[in-house]
C-alpha cells in the first residue's frame, strides 16, 4: 500500500493567499488547509490475495475539513467515485481476465490534498478458491484431561483438501514446535514447567490461510514419585538369540495409560511400554512399585509374567523374558507348518531357535518339534507324519495354521499343481490371512498362485496375472558363496548385533545349487529385503534374493537362497535371515 504526499498545489495556494492578504501584515491571512485526508479502512480486500466471483468492497476516509472526492480505479480505469468519505463497489471479477490487477483508492479535500491506498490482487476464476479448513486428524502421546509428568513425546498429524503448509503446537500460549507439512513431533519436558493445567493448541494452516485447530487440556504433576525402571532383554525360545522389535509392556488393570514410547502402543491399557532394540534390550520407565503384570508380544509368540517391582532399577532375569517354545505357554507357535524338501532344512533352523531339539550335527530330532512337520520329499515315517499331498488335499488340515514353510525341493510339486482345487485352496488360505514361505525351487508356489507380485527370470509374461511355465525360472548357476546386501535397516541392525555381518555390512550366503530360481522384477507393492551379485545363465547380475508381499489379508515370503543343504551345528548367516522373518514377517 502506498500513501501520497501533499502536492505542489497546496504550496501554490499558500503563496497566492499570502500575496492576496499582504505578507507585510502577518496574522491577518485566513488559515491554510495543509492536512491530507486519511483513508481509514478498506474492507473486502487483502493485499496480495487471490479473488474470484463478485468482491464487495467498501472504504472509509476522513479529513479535517471534509472529504470532497473519493475514487477507486482498477488498472487506471475509474470504476467508482463519491463526493464524501464513504465508497462502495461491487466488483464482478468474472468479467475480467484471470491475472493481476492494481486497485487504487484516492481521497481528496477541497484544496486538493489527497491520500491513496494501493492493492494488488490476482483474479482467478479458473481454479476454484480453496476455502476448506485443514483438519487435525490425530494427536498421540497425550490425551485430553490427562495428568502427565516427566518427558512426554507428542506426535500429531493434519490433512487438508489441498495441502497443509504450516503446523504448530502452542503450550500455554507459547509456540513450542512448528513444521511445514502435516506431521508434527515434540518432546515436552514437563519437569521444566510448574505443576498446573496447560492448554495444548495444535493449529494447521494451508496456502489459502485456512486454519484448523485441536485443543487439549492436560495437568502437569511432577510432585508424585515417578516410579521404577524395569529393563531386560527379549530372547528367542532358545534363550540365547536376541529378538528385536518385540512389544514389551506393563499392564494397567485400572486403565489410564500414561507413559508413551516410540511405536504403536499396546491394544490394552498399559502403565508403560517399549519395543526391544536390535540387541533385544528394552526399558520401561515410571512403572509403579509392587506386583505388576508384564507382557511380551512378537509374531506368533506371547509371553506373560508377574514381577515384583521395587524402587529404582529392576533388571529382569533372562529366563523371565525368554519367549515360549509352545503355544501352551503363549502365542500360536504350534500353528507353524513345515514341509520338508530335498535341498533345504527350515525345520532345523526352527529347532535351533528353540522350537525343537537337534542332534550333534544340528539335525532336528523327529518328534521334538513344536510345530507341524509334513513330509514333502518321502523322508519321514508315514506312520508319524502326513504326506504333503494328503495334507494339502483337505484344507481343514491347515485352516488354523499361521504359517506354512515350503522347503526347496518338494517332490510332489507337479502333482500339486495338476490339481486345481488343491492349488486354489492354498491360495484362498493365504488371501484369508495365512503366511506362506517358499524357498528356491519351490518358487512355483509363488509364481503359479500369485504371478503379478514377482516376475521370475526366464518366463515371457513378466508381471502379469498369467502364470509362467512351471520351472521356467530355474536358470541360476551354482555358486559357492556370495556377499549379499541387506536392504532393510532393522534387519541389518539385528544381524550386526549378532555379529554375523561382514566388514562392509554384507552377509555371506553359501550353497547356491545349480538351477536355482532367479528373480527378474518386482511389483510396486512387493518389498525387497536382500540383493546379491549372482550368476544366471553364466552372466553376472545383481538381483533381489528375498522378498515379501501382501495378498488379501495374507503375506507371502520368498528367497532364491535357502538354508544349508546339509545340517550345521551353528546357525549360518542365511539361517539368520529365516530366523528374523520367523519373528518379523511370518
Amino acid at each position: 500500500m502506498r500513501r501520497s504526499i501533499p502536492g505542489l498545489m497546496s504550496l501554490t495556494l499558500c503563496a497566492v493567499l499570502a500575496l492576496a492578504s499582504g505578507c507585510e501584515t502577518p496574522g491577518q491571512a485566513d488559515p491554510v488547509d495543509t492536512s491530507s485526508p486519511t483513508i481509514n479502512a478498506v474492507n473486502g480486500l487483502t493485499d496480495g490475495a487471490t479473488v474470484a466471483g463478485t468482491v464487495d468492497i467498501t472504504a472509509e476516509a476522513t479529513d479535517n475539513l471534509g472529504v470532497t472526492g473519493f475514487t477507486l480505479t482498477i488498472d487506471g480505469a475509474e470504476v467508482a467515485s463519491e463526493t464524501s468519505g464513504s465508497l462502495a463497489y461491487s466488483w464482478d471479477t468474472t468479467a475480467e481476465a484471470d491475472g493481476e490487477y492494481t486497485l487504487v483508492f484516492k481521497a481528496r479535500d477541497a484544496l486538493g490534498n489527497s491520500d491513496t491506498e494501493t492493492y494488488t490482487l490476482t483474479v482467478n476464476n479458473t481454479t476454484p478458491i480453496d476455502d476448506e479448513d485443514p483438519v487435525v486428524d490425530s494427536v498421540t502421546g497425550v490425551t485430553d484431561l490427562q495428568t502427565v509428568s516427566g518427558t512426554v513425546d507428542i506426535t500429531a498429524t493434519a490433512t487438508d483438501n489441498v495441502e497443509v503448509t504450516g503446523f504448530t503446537l502452542a503450550i500455554g500460549g507459547a509456540e513450542v514446535a512448528s513444521d511445514t507439512d502435516g506431521a508434527l513431533e515434540y518432546s515436552w519436558d514437563t519437569t521444566a514447567e510448574f505443576d498446573d493445567d496447560y492448554v495444548l493448541l495444535f493449529t494447521a494452516s494451508d496456502a489459502a490461510a485456512n486454519t484448523g485447530t485441536a485443543t487439549l487440556t492436560v495437568t502437569v504433576d511432577n510432585s508424585a514419585p515417578t516410579g521404577a525402571t524395569v529393563s531386560g532383554v527379549v530372547y528367542a525360545p532358545n534363550g540365547t538369540d536376541p529378538v528385536s522389535g518385540a512389544l514389551v509392556y506393563a499392564v494397567d488393570p485400572g486403565g489410564g495409560s500414561a507413559v508413551s514410547a516410540t511405536g504403536d502402543p499396546p491394544a490394552e491399557d498399559y502403565l508403560a511400554f517399549d519395543y526391544s532394540e536390535a540387541d533385544g534390550s528394552f526399558a520401561l520407565t515410571e512403572v509403579p512399585v509392587g506386583t505388576q503384570t508384564f507382557k511380551v508380544l512378537k509374531g506368533a509368540f506371547t509371553l506373560e509374567f508377574e514381577y515384583e517391582v521395587v524402587e529404582g532399577d529392576n533388571e529382569l532375569p533372562d529366563e523371565t523374558t525368554t519367549l515360549p517354545s509352545t503355544t501352551a505357554d503363549g502365542g500360536t507357535v504350534d500353528q507353524l507348518v513345515v514341509v520338508t524338501g530335498d535341498f533345504d532344512r527350515i525345520e532345523n533352523v526352527l529347532a535351533k531357535i528353540g522350537l525343537g531339539e537337534v542332534d550333534g550335527t544340528g539335525e532336528l530330532v523327529p518328534g521334538t518339534e513344536e510345530f507341524t512337520l509334513v513330509d514333502g520329499n518321502e523322508t519321514l515315517d508315514d506312520g508319524d507324519y502326513a504326506n504333503f499331498l494328503d495334507f494339502m488335499d483337505d484344507p481343514a488340515n491347515y485352516a488354523d495354521a499361521r504359517t506354512i514353510f515350503l522347503n526347496c525341493g518338494n517332490a510332489h510339486e507337479a502333482d500339486f499343481f495338476a490339481d486345481p482345487d488343491m492349488a486354489n485352496d492354498l491360495k484362498a488360505w493365504v488371501e484369508g490371512g495365512g503366511r506362506l514361505y517358499a524357498s528356491d525351487r519351490s518358487y512355483d508356489f509363488v509364481e503359479q498362485l500369485f504371478p503379478a507380485a514377482v516376475d521370475f527370470y526366464g518366463g515371457a509374461d513378466g508381471l502379469s496375472d498369467t502364470a509362467e511355465e512351471v520351472d521356467a525360472a530355474e536358470l541360476g548357476n551354482a555358486m559357492l558363496a556370495v556377499d549379499a546386501e541387506i536392504l532393510d535397516a532393522a534387519l541389518l541392525a539385528w544381524l550386526q548385533a549378532l555379529e554375523v555381518t561382514n566388514e562392509d555390512d554384507t552377509i555371506t550366503i553359501e550353497g547356491w545349487l545349480d538351477s536355482w530360481a532367479a528373480i527378474e522384477d518386482l511389483a510396486a507393492e512387493t518389498l525387497a529385503w536382500v540383493e546379491a551379485p549372482v550368476m544366471v545363465e553364466s552372466a553376472a547380475s545383481t538381483r533381489t534374493v528375498a522378498v515379501t508381499f501382501a495378498t488379501g489379508d495374507g503375506t507371502v515370503f520368498f528367497t532364491s537362497c535357502h538354508t544349508e543343504e546339509t545340517p550345521t551345528v551353528e546357525l549360518t548367516p542365511q539361517d539368520r535371515l529365516l530366523q528374523y522373518f520367523v519373528f518379523e514377517v511370518l
